[in-house]
């Protein structure tokens, strides 16, 4: 089985779930106006305290994806990492 980091965003005012592969993705569609923290203060944050982050108007969550290995190469890069 294969895993991939998710970047769970939640809207608080409007309860909507967004995902994406990475933190510069979602900064990149939702400005600090929306998630209410800029993509710097974010990787700061991050990195000093990890995850889940709470602003006023979100929560922001990191998971993994699973998914089945479909073709051999797949199967071998899987179990390579």
């Amino acid at each position: 089985m294969a895993t991939q980091n998710v970047i769970h965003l939640q809207l608080l005012d409007t309860d909507e779930h967004y995902y994406f592969g990475s933190t510069k993705a979602l900064c990149e569609m939702f400005g600090k106006d929306v998630i209410g923290i800029t993509y710097g203060t974010l990787c700061t944050y991050v990195t000093l305290h990890g995850f889940p982050i709470r602003t006023k108007t979100c929560i922001i969550r990191k998971g993994e994806f699973h998914t089945k290995c479909h073709s051999k190469k797949d199967t071998e890069q899987a179990t390579n990492n």
